[in-house]
C-alpha cells in the first residue's frame, strides 16, 4: 500500500500497522515508497518471529535463514545500487542477493562471508546440519556449507552456473556472448574478476586465456544438459490445468 489518504489501502489493517511509521503521508503511491514500506513491513515481523523464539526459549538452537532469490526488479521500485544489471539478468545486480544466517548455538558473534553460494546449498547444508548421512535419492546440484557458516574452512573454491551462458567463481565470472537471454546483450564474451572489479567493467578475457577455457568447458557442459520433460512457458500451466474463474496473468 501507498501513503496517500486519498488512495485505497490493502486490506482492514489493525491500528499500529497502518500507514504511519513507513513513510511520509502525501507522497502518493509510488513503487519506490511502497517498496520501501514493504521492506519496513517485513524487518519489523521478521522481528517478531525472533522475539517470539527467544520467548519460547528457542533461540539459542533455531536455525533461521533469510535470503532473497534474484537481483532487484525496477518495475517494482527495486534497485540494483551500484552492481550492473537487474532481475532476469546474469549480471551481478541480477544474480547476486542477501543472505543472513542465524544460529547462536553454533556461530556465535558475527562474521560476513564472500563466499559464493545459491540456493542449490540450501538442501545439502540443511542435510548435513541434521545429521541425515544417508545418500539423497538423487544427487544433489548444491554442496554443503556448513564448513564455510562455522568457520572450519575459510572458502570453498566452486563453480555456480547461473544460466544462459554465465558461470561464477570465488574470483571469476564469465559471461558468454547471446547466450540467449533476450533482456541482457553481452555482445562477446566476457571474463571479469569480481574481487577486484565487482561492477563488471573490464574484460580480462584476452589476458587470462586459461581461466576463460576452463570456465568455457563448464559452461558447455551445463548447457548440454536438457530437462528430462517439457518445461511449459511461464505464462502456462501443465497440460490439462484448469485456471480458477478469477485467476488471470498481468
Amino acid at each position: 500500500y501507498g501513503f496517500d489518504k486519498s488512495k485505497p489501502v490493502f486490506g482492514n489493517l489493525p491500528a499500529d500497522e497502518t500507514a504511519k511509521g513507513y513513510g511520509a503521508e502525501g507522497r502518493g503511491n509510488s513503487r519506490r515508497q511502497t517498496y520501501a514500506a514493504m521492506v519496513s513491513n517485513m524487518d519489523r515481523n521478521i522481528g517478531r518471529i525472533l522475539a517470539a523464539l527467544q520467548e519460547a526459549g528457542m533461540e539459542e538452537n533455531t536455525l533461521v535463514l533469510f535470503h532473497s532469490d534474484n537481483g532487484a526488479a525496477p518495475n517494482e521500485g527495486g534497485t540494483s545500487g551500484p552492481l550492473r544489471g537487474l532481475k532476469f539478468q546474469e549480471w551481478d545486480g541480477g544474480v547476486r542477493a542477501p543472505a543472513i544466517v542465524r544460529w547462536p548455538a553454533a556461530f556465535p558473534g558475527s562474521r560476513r562471508l564472500e563466499q559464493v553460494m545459491g540456493y542449490i546449498d540450501i538442501a545439502p547444508t540443511i542435510r548435513e546440519i541434521i545429521g541425515i548421512n544417508t545418500k539423497p535419492a538423487q544427487p544433489y546440484d548444491g554442496i554443503s556449507m556448513l564448513s564455510v557458516w562455522k568457520g572450519r574452512t575459510k572458502s570453498v573454491d566452486r563453480s555456480l552456473y547461473l544460466g544462459y551462458g554465465s558461470i561464477v567463481t570465488n574470483r571469476w565470472k564469465l559471461v558468454k556472448a547471446d547466450a540467449g537471454n533476450e533482456k541482457m546483450k553481452a555482445g562477446e564474451d566476457l571474463v571479469f574478476d569480481m574481487q577486484k572489479d565487482p561492477f563488471e567493467k573490464t574484460n580480462l578475457r584476452e589476458a587470462n586465456p586459461g581461466i576463460y577455457k576452463k570456465l568455457a568447458m563448464e559452461v558447455a557442459v551445463f548447457d548440454s544438459i536438457r530437462s528430462a520433460y517439457e518445461v511449459p512457458p511461464y505464462s502456462e500451466g501443465r497440460k490439462n490445468f484448469k485456471a480458477p474463474k478469477d485467476w488471470k496473468i498481468e
